[in-house]
């Protein structure tokens, strides 16, 4: 996340614990606030939202000089709060990226050939990936660790890269789901790996699919999206536009 947004989501969280201590009348030994403030964009960056182990992870003698206990300090209220605060930053400061903001290229070609060409899709899952993997290098995304596969069920790797998009750094998460895996993948398993996915906590989560997704996991993701924060987190990548893709990089 670059350090101008970082700052913008600090102050917003910043003001709620602020605010907070002081309508307690407890006081902010030792810049306290500034660091647990700190400490919360950290853990939420890595995708940890448990606020009892940030404050545990917090030092200072905040608690015992106002002579109160982390239950009395992270009551329900303060911490609906600080999620608020998150997801609010969040939500505002995501813009929306398209997969051709990502490969522009994909513009030249007209539906009407891609649709001639969908059959093609049912080629191994391995060509997909190694195709995007290639064309985001050559974009010069960085870097793209290969993770591997977990199980049968999770079927399609997992990659993530940094890359600039509309003059703006951003992380992505690319989720593939060939054609042959599709049938065997319900929505509820697809969700599971964006999930996993997001365990690194990107700025979005690029989900590749060569057959149409039903509207039921379409439901689920927004949901999901909204959840975390950031109603734009997961670029789905219908089979027509995989396919203008491919035809772009020579596969089909």
């Amino acid at each position: 996340m670059e350090l101008q947004l970082q700052n913008q989501i600090k102050i917003k969280v910043y003001n709620v614990v602020l605010n907070y201590i002081q309508s307690h009348g407890w006081v902010n030994f030792d810049g306290f606030a500034d660091d647990f403030t700190d400490e919360v964009l950290n853990q939420f960056n890595k995708g940890n939202f448990d606020l009892e182990a940030i404050l545990t992870t917090t030092k200072g003698p905040f608690l015992a000089l106002n002579r109160i206990k982390a239950e009395q300090f992270l009551n329900q209220s303060f911490t609906n709060s600080i999620h608020r605060a998150w997801n609010k930053a969040m939500k505002i400061s995501m813009p929306v990226i398209r997969f051709s903001d990502i490969f522009p290229e994909v513009n030249a070609c007209e539906n009407s050939q891609a649709e001639t060409k969908l059959d093609k899709l049912q080629m191994d899952e391995k060509i997909i990936q190694k195709a995007l993997r290639d064309a985001l290098r050559e974009k010069g995304a960085t870097p793209m660790p290969h993770r591997g596969k977990d199980s049968s069920v999770e079927i399609a790797d997992i990659e993530d890269y940094n890359m600039k998009v509309k003059g703006r750094e951003f992380s992505f998460t690319v989720v593939v789901k060939g054609y042959n895996s599709m049938p065997k993948a319900n929505p509820k398993e697809i969700m599971h790996q964006i999930t996993r996915a997001y365990i690194t906590h990107p700025d979005f989560v690029l989900l590749v699919l060569a057959k149409e997704p039903v509207d039921f996991l379409l439901t689920q993701i927004k949901l999901y999206a909204k959840d975390v924060g950031n109603s734009n987190l997961v670029i789905i990548v219908p089979p027509i536009e995989l396919v203008k893709f491919l035809i772009w990089r020579g596969k089909v």
